[in-house]
């Protein structure tokens, strides 16, 4: 059986992906890091939307004509219109956190807008000791890492995202909510190729509802669980290699 072909969407950096060596071990993994880290030019027009055209751009510089992609977080946005904007290279469509909303009102809000609130406005008091608090809860629930570790960890990626990417990166998501749902909901409408919902439990951003309510959207979708972040989760990467077998040994015409 060839290696399977992955692509894994950023929210912000390739960095997100500590478990990318682990996928690599049976696949050939690309990632990229979003517009306006590290070396990457600044985004024209909303984020979420430069983000999928750098991941279009990736797969064109590997020569990538088809591939599975994954997204996490609030990477699924621009996994989604990825797919959505190139549909023949989609072989499957994974979404960490997987929601069909970024709501954060009604009686069903997909994310918590207390915890979303007093990110953004912690990422801008005080953005480098909010990364390094959040980045040290990543590597707690991947199992990790020494405390030595773990500052490295947080030392490298403070040198590639900056300051100003982190509180502007935590606002949009406050302001553009509404703006991308309709988006989504058509994204992963359109989508025709397997598609896996994975749910974070007990995260404190996204809400069991958000995810029961993709769910009930898209009921053939095939479904799995973590007990920490996916994109740090060596589950995750199992569940990932599970996925990418079962797609690759069915006919095409079976997935939908």
């Amino acid at each position: 059986m060839e290696r399977a072909r992955i692509l894994l969407v950023p929210s912000l950096t390739e960095l997100e992906w500590t478990i990318r060596p682990l996928l690599e071990e049976w696949a050939d993994v690309a990632a990229y890091d979003g517009p306006g880290i590290g070396g990457e030019p600044p985004a024209e027009g909303p984020r979420t939307d430069a983000t999928a055209r750098r991941g279009l751009d990736e797969l064109d510089r590997r020569g990538w004509e088809r591939c599975v992609v994954v997204g996490d977080a609030f990477g699924i946005g621009a996994a989604s219109l990825l797919a959505a904007a190139r549909p023949a290279a989609v072989q499957g469509l994974v979404l960490g956190h997987a929601l069909i909303s970024f709501s954060r009102g009604g009686k069903r809000p997909a994310l918590n807008a207390a915890v979303t609130d007093a990110y953004a406005q912690l990422a801008e008091m005080y953005p480098r000791a909010f990364v390094r608090h959040d980045l040290r809860t990543w590597r707690g629930q991947g199992g990790a890492s020494t405390s030595a570790e773990a500052h490295d960890f947080a030392e490298t990626y403070l040198a590639r995202v900056s300051d100003e990417a982190t509180v502007d990166f935590h606002r949009e998501l406050t302001e553009n909510e509404r703006e991308l749902e309709p988006r989504l909901r058509s994204a992963l409408r359109g989508l025709d190729a397997p598609l896996l919902l994975v749910e974070h439990e007990g995260c404190l951003v996204c809400t069991p509802e958000g995810y029961q309510d993709v769910v009930a959207a898209f009921p053939e979708a095939a479904r799995a669980k973590t007990a920490a972040k996916p994109s740090i989760d060596p589950a995750f990467a199992e569940i990932l290699r599970g996925f990418c077998q079962r797609i690759a040994r069915e006919p095409a015409a079976s997935h939908r």
